[in-house]
């Protein structure tokens, strides 16, 4: 298989991911008693913030590209979640229904 052909099959493979956990996350935080303490829970984990590094100063390391990766993916999964959910996100992590 030619290495775009495999690009191609691992961002949809990836994608139809994300869509499932999304529609997984809607239909969990609308069983909730409190679906926003159900987001808030999401809200609090750390995220790396955009100013804590500058990648322009130094080069990160793989590790750290990992870490940064995968928070900032785990942070657009909830994200869509919520705007599938009819959650409307603010700038400054708070969510208001939509």
């Amino acid at each position: 298989m030619h290495t775009d052909s495999k690009v191609l099959e691992l961002e949809a493979k990836l994608f139809a991911h994300r869509r499932l956990i999304q529609i997984l996350m809607k239909q969990v935080a609308g069983q909730q008693q409190d679906p926003a303490r159900f987001w808030a829970d999401f809200d609090a984990c750390p995220i790396v913030q955009d100013n804590q590094e500058d990648p322009g100063v130094m080069q990160p390391d793989i590790a750290f590209a990992y870490n940064s990766i995968t928070e900032f993916e785990f942070s657009r999964l909830v994200a869509e979640a919520k705007v599938a959910a009819g959650i409307s996100t603010r700038a400054n992590g708070g969510t208001d229904q939509a």
